[in-house]
């Protein structure tokens, strides 16, 4: 439309171009001098090709060019017009080209000649019916045609066409005509001079959605030798104007919902983050989200090694009706905000679509038309009540649902009628839910039945593993430095001690604990850690609310007196009745007014507590022995309740948060050392025992120092250290149970607990620390030796026959006795040289962190035993492997 027509003689002599309608420059053209005639003249062509070839050879090297050039999208192509249909996602755009240049001549002026029939802009907008926006392409602009016909020109193109284009002037201009019969919007660019370079060009912006136009003009500057904005005509060269609509009822609508869509992304920013890093404003979605594993099979389906895998965005692109099931925070509310995100800023499959993310528990129960409401306030009441109607029944609208099965809420069953009664009466809408992963599946299936024509494809959110957890923590990092590998490496200890469930939002949570200021305590220990994790939960994830009621110390004392009173009548899940009697008894013993019932129900929300068909307990172990610990810590006089009990190695985990809460709690120490020593001397005693000093440990370690090198290097790559790490992680988070129903007398137990609470007892002497480092390295050392020594005794004193028989089942072989030999040769390796190694391997891990390790290296200062060597060197190596290589050897 900006290119200006090439003119060419049509090479005949001045007779032979008189002859025809087109002919004769000489010869006025007085018969073209109103509509009628002009029309006639239209009709005139079509019935008489032959009088019409002086016109077409005088335009003959532009036809060529057009009829070179095919296009896809051409749908007509006359002399007088080309109509052109372009669809782009959810739009039509109809271009009408019209040859203004016929009248053109080389014999006088053009201005005032040219004319272009009003029929004729009907009949190319004809073709473009069904268009969303129509364009009209014109060389000239309107001041160069015959008065006569500008006026009837510019009212039916503003009647037919919403955007003019124009060239010919060498100059840029914009205007937006408004017609009695309608308006257009009418922009003129620059043309390619043959003596000059192209001096200008504009850039049309059109956004139907919201009815704008806006040109961009631009034009060549010759001194800085580059095109730049027009600002003579305009301030930043943009000229903008409103007020265009689409041309069809069903375009109206996605336009319509378009601007909502616009509206709703503008504010979608709202997503409620747990930010755990201070100093930090504001954490995005966007910025932190991490996808989640989305697999086609329960992670308590056995075979879910095999299940396979998908992408969250493939899901969502898809028409499908989804069902998302999910453990109690593994991000299933946060996968529909992603969904809703993704959705709004996702043109191209979503075109015309409308996410309304919304919760059971806000659903009607007694009228399904009370839904449509809801979904109202979903969209911030940026739509009317009709608008609403009218997108549900035409499947405008995505509904995501959050805790479809959540039974806590009252009406449960009348709020699953009333949505299956919706998805009857808009089953064109689509349905994306998310349900708790652990209960049957049979209750989910039966609660999909909405219906005939119903289909919803079922996945699992599961766990993260240490490839997620990494992710994770680098997207945080980005916004406050910390080392990402450290901090990995701290947060994968404390779930597998804690084994409970690796969510984004535990994961968060944990990562706010960790990361502290220089001014705060560091986590010094396992209760530590989980003191803070229990603040975060109660108070941080919530300010403010409800303070007044019970403040952090109050529900931590309340919580620690029910997980005594479990210990004292040794059960462990309670009838909700009777935990409602145990609430009104500890108020009313310290004579105060039990508050208000949404403080204890925060426990339940927050997973500390959880009710399981009518029965309270603690969800995961770790709570449990977290305020064991706590009640303890208040009352010295329940340690000793709880030391006197005949199974008190149950509660071990419990007795090293009270070490760690303490940190000084000298009398556990020593009692639990002395607990243990007795205990392995009477296990062992009818055990040979050799000293541990004498035994020829420098051999071993000379012949096993370079395989554990190129072992612990193998080990410790990126891959390797992963997989071991997920295979440490938890994969469930189904409810724990604290079963008391035979006693614990473990020895491993016990000597654990004693590495326990060495390493949280910190505030004792160094001699102390030390005396009980040596015995606890000893109590493993005679356990493993014990065990072992008995078994090869076992194996050396029955008859080989019978040996065979009962560790190989089977008959006696060559090749059997061959294995046999091998069995006890290995035994007596084993006993006088790997267990004292494996044994400080382990030790090492257990304790090694690097406070200890300094802590160590101060009290080891001096003249050291075998023993005391060999357990400082591998603790440093504990730290870093690879990084202790490089200075020296594992030599004692």
């Amino acid at each position: 439309a900006h290119a200006r027509p090439a003119v060419r003689s049509a090479g005949k002599s001045r007779n032979q171009q008189g002859k025809g309608l087109g002919g004769d420059r000489d010869r006025p053209r007085p018969q073209l001098k109103d509509a009628s005639s002009l029309t006639e003249y239209y009709r005139a062509t079509g019935t008489n090709p032959s009088g019409f070839v002086g016109l077409q050879e005088k335009l003959a090297g532009f036809a060529a060019f057009v009829d070179a050039y095919s296009s896809e999208f051409r749908v007509h192509r006359s002399f007088f017009y080309d109509a052109y249909i372009v669809p782009f996602p959810g739009l039509k755009v109809g271009i009408a080209g019209f040859n203004s240049a016929w009248r053109c001549s080389q014999v006088g002026q053009d201005n005032g000649r040219l004319l272009i029939g009003t029929d004729l802009v009907d009949a190319a907008a004809a073709h473009l019916d069904g268009c969303d926006a129509k364009l009209c392409l014109l060389h000239h602009p309107f001041d160069m045609f015959a008065e006569w016909n500008r006026k009837q020109l510019r009212r039916r193109l503003a009647r037919q066409f919403q955007f003019l284009f124009t060239g010919h002037v060498h100059d840029s201009d914009v205007e937006f005509l408004h017609q009695i019969f309608g308006n257009v919007f009418v922009s003129t660019s620059g043309a390619l001079n043959s003596r000059e370079a192209f001096n200008f060009y504009s850039i049309v912006q059109i956004d139907l959605a919201k009815g704008t136009v806006t040109s961009l003009l631009r034009k060549w500057y010759d001194d800085r030798d580059c095109f730049d904005q027009e600002t003579e005509k305009a301030a930043e060269g943009r000229i903008s104007y409103s007020g265009f609509r689409a041309t069809n009822e069903e375009t109206a609508q996605l336009i319509e919902i378009s601007e909502i869509r616009g509206l709703l992304h503008e504010n979608s920013g709202n997503a409620q983050l747990v930010n755990p890093l201070e100093g930090v404003a504001e954490l995005k979605l966007r910025d932190v989200f991490v996808e989640p594993i989305i697999k086609d099979r329960s992670s308590f389906d056995r075979d879910d090694d095999d299940a396979g895998t998908f992408t969250v965005d493939d899901l969502l692109r898809n028409s499908d009706n989804l069902v998302f099931f999910g453990q109690p925070e593994f991000g299933k509310s946060m996968l529909l905000e992603y969904a809703e995100r993704f959705i709004l800023t996702t043109d191209g499959c979503f075109e015309g679509k409308l996410p309304a993310r919304i919760k059971f528990r806000d659903l009607p129960k007694n009228n399904f038309k009370g839904i449509s409401h809801i979904v109202r306030r979903a969209l911030g009441e940026t739509v009317t009540r009709e608008q609403a109607e009218r997108y549900l029944a035409d499947g405008r609208l995505i509904l995501l649902i959050d805790d479809f099965n959540d039974r806590n809420v009252e009406g449960h069953d009348a709020r699953c009628s009333m949505l299956r009664e919706f998805y009857e009466n808009y089953p064109k809408c689509r349905y994306i839910l998310t349900l708790t992963e652990f209960l049957s599946q049979a209750f989910h299936y039966e609660a999909l039945r909405w219906g005939e024509g119903f289909a919803a494809k079922t996945y699992f959110i599961s766990s993260f593993n240490t490839a997620k957890i990494r992710q994770l923590l680098v997207k945080v990092s980005s916004t406050r430095s910390f080392g990402v590998n450290a901090m990995l490496d701290q947060i994968v200890f404390y779930f597998q001690q804690l084994q409970i469930p690796v969510t984004p939002l535990a994961v968060t949570l944990f990562l706010g604990v960790l990361f502290r200021d220089r001014g705060k305590r560091n986590i010094q220990n396992e209760a530590y850690l989980v003191e803070n994790y229990l603040e975060t939960v109660l108070e941080k994830l919530n300010p403010g609310d409800r303070r007044s009621e019970l403040d952090f110390r109050e529900r931590e004392s309340f919580l620690a007196h029910i997980a005594f009173r479990m210990l004292e009548k040794r059960r462990f899940e309670w009838p909700r009745n009777e935990f409602e009697r145990g609430k009104l008894d500890y108020f009313d013993h310290l004579d105060e007014k039990v508050p208000d019932v949404h403080v204890f129900e925060d426990f339940f929300k927050k997973g500390i507590l959880q009710e399981v068909d009518g029965t309270v307990s603690y969800k995961f172990k770790f709570w449990f022995h977290f305020f064991l610990a706590k009640a303890m810590e208040k009352d010295e006089s329940r340690k000793a309740f709880l030391l006197g009990q005949p199974d008190y190695l149950r509660y071990a985990t419990a007795l090293g948060y009270k070490a760690g809460l303490s940190r000084n709690d000298a009398e556990l120490l020593e009692n639990i050392r002395r607990r243990s020593v007795e205990a392995l001397r009477e296990a062992l005693r009818d055990v040979a025992f050799q000293n541990f000093d004498q035994l020829p440990v420098d051999a071993a370690l000379s012949q096993f120092s370079e395989q554990v090198e190129k072992d612990i290097v193998e080990k410790n790559s990126a891959d390797e250290v992963d997989a071991r790490r997920d295979a440490l992680l938890p994969q469930s988070g189904a409810p724990q149970k604290i079963d008391s129903a035979e006693e614990c007398d473990d020895l491993g137990v016990l000597v654990t607990l004693h590495s326990d609470i060495i390493r949280n007892t910190r505030e004792v002497p160094p001699d102390t620390k030390v005396d009980n480092l040596r015995d606890n390295v000893s109590s493993y050392v005679a356990l493993m030796w014990g065990s072992l020594v008995a078994f090869k005794e076992f194996v050396t004193a029955i008859p080989e026959e019978d040996a065979i028989k009962l560790l190989f089942r089977g008959v006696p072989s060559k090749k059997q006795e061959v294995r046999l030999k091998k069995l006890v040769e290995g035994s007596h390796r084993l006993v006088y040289q790997i267990v004292p190694i494996s044994v400080i391997c382990y030790m090492t891990d257990h304790l090694g962190n690097p406070k200890l390790s300094r802590s160590v290296a101060r009290i080891l200062d001096g003249e050291l035993g075998l023993v005391e060597r060999l357990f400082h060197l591998l603790l440093l190596f504990r730290l870093d492997p690879s990084a202790a290589f490089e200075g020296r050897r594992i030599h004692p």
